[in-house]
């Protein structure tokens, strides 16, 4: 419950939010959250894919069954996980109205300039 009303707090979140040292955190973060969202469905479609020309060049009706059901499951999985980054924002908002904030800012766009990592400090 503490942490409801802490993301509820929004001086409270602005003010550990603009901390110099906590923005490169958020930025590696957002890299982390982009880089899974988009390498992993495509590793999870590549394999099905890999597992479905195999069996198709077995040329065996039951594996070619059971590949194309695995492909199916593995598609389902990469558009789930594309997805929940966004699903997650989406909550976040719902708890926080203040969106504005360097956190999320980095979390969700971290190519922004604010959120680059200055290395002559």
């Amino acid at each position: 419950m503490e942490l409801v009303n802490f993301l509820v707090d929004n001086e409270a979140v602005s003010k550990l939010c603009s901390q110099d040292g906590l923005l490169p955190v958020f930025t590696f973060i957002g890299n982390v959250i982009s880089f899974i969202k988009i390498a992993v469905p495509i590793i999870l479609i590549l394999m099905g894919s890999i597992d479905l020309t195999k069996a198709v060049m077995a040329s065996k009706d039951d594996d070619i069954k059971k590949a194309q059901s695995t492909l199916i499951k593995r598609a389902v999985i990469g558009v789930v996980i594309f997805f929940i980054p966004t699903i997650v924002t989406l909550l976040l908002n719902l708890i926080n109205q203040d969106t504005d904030t360097p956190c999320m800012s980095c979390i969700t766009a971290p190519g922004q300039s604010k959120c680059k990592i200055d290395l002559d400090k």
